[in-house]
């Protein structure tokens, strides 16, 4: 098990017991538990980061920097080397958000997460 906290979005978290319970978290609440395998899953997403050893780390990948941290000249430039975004995309994008889309569209046409486990609802995502 590890302790994460979201950075972006709002996670369904599904609370112990077997009720089948969905409490809604997002980057205002504080760190809770999840599977290592939710954490690596959310990590890899950068939608959630792992926190500190003092309450348990994720070793499987470095800890995601907030978007709200970075200046969007910073945001396009890890697009374009981590992820390949198209730098006359870029170019285009004048917000974070805008950024942020073109990174999902590229993940998504790559195939990035295929075959993984399905995902845990997300409160507010749309029912496909």
């Amino acid at each position: 098990m590890q302790h994460i906290r979201i950075l972006r979005g709002t996670y369904g978290h599904r609370l112990l017991g077997g009720s089948g319970a969905v409490k809604p978290k997002t980057s205002k609440d504080p760190p809770f538990e999840v599977t290592d395998e939710e954490a690596k899953r959310l990590v890899r997403l950068g939608v959630a980061e792992c926190c500190g050893a003092e309450i348990g780390h994720c070793e499987t990948a470095e800890p995601a920097v907030s978007v709200t941290k970075m200046k969007l000249s910073e945001l396009k430039a890890k697009a374009a080397t981590e992820f390949g975004v198209e730098a006359a995309d870029l170019e285009k994008a004048s917000s974070k958000a805008e950024v942020l889309a073109l990174i999902d569209a590229k993940k998504a046409a790559s195939g990035e997460g295929v075959g993984e486990s399905p995902p845990t609802p997300m409160v507010g995502a749309p029912v496909r």
